[in-house]
């Protein structure tokens, strides 16, 4: 053993709330980097606001396609712990 703590914070917090806390608290969050297939080039520089979390719900919701199952594809977390 290493003597050495893990300290994870936002570990199983849920997504939407943890962002609507983040916007409600005025934090300017712009997307730098982003990946399909859930994500085009207009989404760099892109501001996070209302909007742009409920076009992501959306995504959610509509879940991924057989295809995309088939390919690995794990679904769209609203964090981008998936490398989103």
């Amino acid at each position: 053993e290493a003597g050495i703590r893990c300290h994870l914070p936002l570990w199983n917090m849920n997504r939407e709330e943890s962002l609507n806390t983040m916007l409600d608290e005025g934090f300017e969050i712009i997307y730098s980097c982003v990946k399909a297939p859930f994500f085009n080039g207009d989404w760099i520089n892109r501001r996070l606001d209302r909007h742009a979390l409920k076009e992501m719900k959306a995504m959610i919701d509509k879940g991924l396609t057989q295809e995309q199952i088939d390919a690995g594809t794990k679904p769209l977390d609203l964090c981008g712990e998936r490398g989103e």
